[in-house]
């Protein structure tokens, strides 16, 4: 009897923490240690009983905790970064990819404050350039014959954080892993000193901002 409840509750702590490992946000708040863990096992429940056969709330609640007590205390300093970030949300993005051997085409502004009203990114790789703009900059362009590939219809999530971001790891990785979560299609996803760019389809741009607020903005 004793062997059975000891392989029971085994197959239910390993049922819960592949549930907890492949679910973003609860991950975190047990990393944390925010969460309320009968209130969680409830809810995951039924998942947990899909793996391991029916177990109770109190069971899975003992494998939370213990699955929590084991966790080594992690670095947050990510997570702060972005909570003192802003975000910012921009639609009709359209990206380029250039043959690399060309020169990257120059947007032509008529004042400084329109420069810095439009999107204009550009990330220099081996082979190809890739060109990120929104549709009032791309008018002021004159763009090559040399585009390997276009696409259309996209909005960029620029998440602006403090310069100390440049030495703390971990930020980019955690933006992703949110919209991840969500299966959220991440077109691209560069940074720029203290800017975050992540290129999404324009039909998940509102759920990709909405993902990314739960941590900055």
């Amino acid at each position: 009897m004793k062997n059975w409840f000891s392989g029971k509750m085994t197959s239910v702590m390993q049922a819960v923490r592949e549930i907890i490992e492949n679910d973003h946000r609860i991950s975190q708040a047990i990393r944390l240690k925010i969460v309320n863990k009968r209130r969680l096992a409830k809810l995951i429940q039924p998942q947990v009983e899909k793996k391991a056969g029916k177990a109770s709330i109190d069971s899975i609640a003992m494998s939370i905790n213990r699955i929590e007590q084991k966790q080594k205390p992690k670095d947050t300093s990510h997570l702060k970064i972005l909570a003192e970030s802003q975000v910012q949300l921009r639609d009709n993005i359209t990206i380029y990819y250039l043959k690399a051997e060309y020169p990257v085409p120059e947007p032509v502004y008529d004042s400084p404050v329109e420069a810095n009203r439009s999107f204009h990114v550009k990330i220099k790789g081996t082979a190809a350039t890739t060109l990120m703009v929104d549709s009032e900059t791309r008018k002021k362009i004159r763009m090559p014959k040399n585009i390997l590939d276009k696409k259309e219809n996209l909005s960029a999530i620029t998440v602006i954080s403090p310069k100390k971001i440049i030495e703390t790891p971990g930020v980019v990785a955690e933006l992703i892993g949110a919209l991840s979560n969500r299966n959220i299609n991440i077109v691209e996803a560069t940074s720029s000193y203290d800017n975050t760019f992540i290129i999404v389809d324009q039909k998940d741009s509102l759920k990709a901002l909405e993902a990314i607020r739960e941590y900055a903005g």
